[in-house]
């Protein structure tokens, strides 16, 4: 009917624009093969790192860890990184996939003894102002996928304006940002948030009118930390009810 065509609707309802990171996973071969037929091989390690970039940096993945570094310009802004699986210590081969961004995406050196094999990334962007950045490296590896992530809290809370919560292990800090103070906010964890990086995490409106934004992931960087941001802007404030996952 479609032509096999798997489409996907983003619908962004607040003022200006978001930046979106999406990714797909799908068996290369049916499930139900034939009495002793070979399993499809492995699909491979991947890291994604997106990022917001205003001038030139350059991104090194080693092990389970990307770290940036300006050249030229503004510090990098909302960065995030995720691996399916540790880039390992020896020589692999490494390619530059799904670069996405206005500017120049070069993969500059694969990994290798001499840097204690981390794999290179240079981004340059050209235009004034930051410009959202995205790519994925990827290498013939364990072919693992990342962990879907679980409830780990429920926040509920009255928000007039905007506010920030940062979540630390089993506690959640309220931070009003602008708008009227609100107080009886009530953080309800089923876990603690783990003291380590490299892991998927995503926020969940259940309830409330405003916006709700993950500003910040756990990394050693942070004292791993995980933040997200509550705006209101329709005045008088409102209840809302988010749900943080990881």
């Amino acid at each position: 009917e479609n032509n096999y065509t798997l489409s996907v609707l983003i619908d962004d309802r607040q003022p200006g624009t978001g930046f979106y990171l999406l990714e797909f996973y799908w068996q290369t071969a049916p499930t139900d093969r034939p009495p002793g037929a070979r399993p499809p091989a492995a699909r491979g390690s991947a890291v994604t790192w997106a990022g917001r970039v205003d001038g030139e940096i350059v991104v090194g993945c080693r092990a389970g860890d990307c770290a940036s570094k300006v050249l030229i310009g503004g510090p990098v802004v909302r960065e995030r990184y995720l691996f399916t699986d540790p880039l390992p210590a020896r020589a692999v081969p490494v390619r530059l996939e799904k670069p996405d961004g206005r500017g120049d995406v070069v993969l500059l050196e694969q990994p290798k003894a001499a840097n204690e094999y981390t794999a290179v990334v240079r981004i340059r962007d050209h235009d004034s102002g930051p410009g959202e950045y995205t790519f994925t490296l990827t290498w013939p590896g364990g072919g693992g996928e990342p962990v879907e992530p679980r409830r780990g809290l429920v926040w509920r809370g009255r928000v007039d304006e905007k506010v920030r919560v940062t979540v630390s292990g089993r506690t959640a800090v309220l931070e009003t940002l602008s708008g009227q103070p609100e107080f009886g906010e009530r953080a309800d964890f089923d876990r603690d948030l783990p003291p380590r990086e490299n892991f998927a995490a995503a926020v969940r409106k259940l309830s409330g009118r405003g916006r709700v934004e993950l500003i910040d992931y756990p990394s050693a960087r942070n004292g791993f930390r995980l933040v997200f941001e509550i705006e209101d802007r329709d005045g008088g404030g409102d209840q809302y009810e988010v749900e943080v996952r990881w």
